[in-house]
């Protein structure tokens, strides 16, 4: 798992947000992951099998909330997912939590290759922060290296040195980094972080959910090799497409579907989708 720096974290199989001012905990040797579906708690509860990690307990329950309750009061939620897991038996130490894709605004750089990481991150910043519709120090930002594209020779007609002669081989572009990287306000952060607190429980991880999408697609093993599939998620108040290929998301685009007196989600700003190299 990736380290914590300087507000923004590298993560190597998925994003998760970095909480500010927090180093990230030793990965737990149990977690219990809880996904905030309307009114309902899906939880999964994981546990060390040897060198796995094995899947043991699986379950669905509806949150005790008062016909009118304020589903915005993180203190209200915590204390309905307390009651739901103690109504299940379930003591969860460590648990992980994923953010809606309609609140997440999603980008894909590209940088210059570079090994350092605090460079790197910082370079993230810079250029994310003049995308975002909102203030940078409002923002959580985290990002993943996809891959390295580019850097190989090339060879063109106008280099060459004559009839008969040889085409000369460029100098090749320099590599870059294609990054991912996923920025969302602050409040929301707080506001799955305030649940846990409510609930008594330590929230070790915070990640997007089409990332957690694809990675369970990966682990049931429904796709051959790079072969690419669309992924349609309907919620009780969201809509999502998530595009998943050779365990990358390559685009990603939710829709909040609840009355627009209700969303409070930062709106989804045109060109999120991840950028197309040739």
């Amino acid at each position: 798992m990736a380290s914590f720096v300087g507000g923004t974290s590298f993560v190597t199989k998925g994003l998760e947000l970095a909480f500010p001012g927090r180093r990230r905990p030793r990965v737990p040797s149990q977690v219990t992951a809880l996904d905030l579906d309307g009114t309902m708690l899906r939880v999964v509860h994981a546990a060390p099998r040897g060198n796995r990690i094995e899947v043991v307990r699986i379950e669905a329950v509806r949150l005790d909330l008062a016909s009118d309750a304020d589903r915005s009061d993180p203190a209200i939620i915590g204390k309905a997912v307390a009651r739901a897991l103690q109504s299940l038996g379930l003591t969860a130490a460590s648990v992980v939590m994923g953010i809606p894709r309609a609140q997440v605004i999603l980008r894909t750089l590209l940088l210059p290759s570079i090994q350092d990481i605090r460079e790197l991150a910082s370079m993230v910043h810079l250029q994310i922060g003049r995308e975002l519709p909102f203030r940078m120090e409002d923002a959580v930002i985290d990002f993943k290296v996809r891959r390295q594209v580019g850097g190989g020779g090339l060879r063109t007609e106008g280099a060459l040195a004559g009839a008969g002669g040889d085409a000369p081989e460029d100098q090749a572009p320099p590599p870059k980094l294609e990054v991912l990287v996923a920025a969302v306000k602050r409040e929301a952060v707080d506001f799955f972080v305030q649940i846990s607190e409510e609930a008594g429980l330590n929230l070790s991880a915070l990640g997007l959910l089409p990332y957690a999408n694809a990675r369970c697609v990966e682990a049931c093993q429904v796709a051959d090799g790079g072969q690419a599939f669309a992924l349609v998620s309907l919620r009780p108040d969201e809509v999502t497409i998530d595009v998943i290929s050779e365990e990358s998301l390559l685009f990603s685009r939710g829709a909040s579907i609840r009355p627009a007196t209700e969303v409070t989600a930062p709106p989804d700003v045109p060109g999120d989708t991840p950028q197309q190299e040739g």
